[in-house]
């Protein structure tokens, strides 16, 4: 599966890394560049904005997925 995300955001970040976790190939598009992210990268990111993210983002790919 091939996914495409719009902007650099924390969310779009974090949702690329999510997705190449689960080795889906993702290409993050941003001021007319194009990343393929090919492995997962490290992010900081504050624990109310984990548990957020956790709620909303992986929740949902899972609801998504069955």
């Amino acid at each position: 599966m091939n996914i495409c995300i719009i902007g650099d955001g924390i969310v779009s970040r974090t949702l690329a890394k999510t997705l190449t976790n689960k080795k889906i190939n993702v290409d993050l598009y941003h001021q007319k560049k194009i990343i393929n992210l090919k492995s997962s990268r490290t992010i900081g990111i504050a624990q109310n904005n984990y548990k957020f993210l956790t709620r909303m983002v992986v929740d949902f790919l899972k609801s998504y997925s069955k």
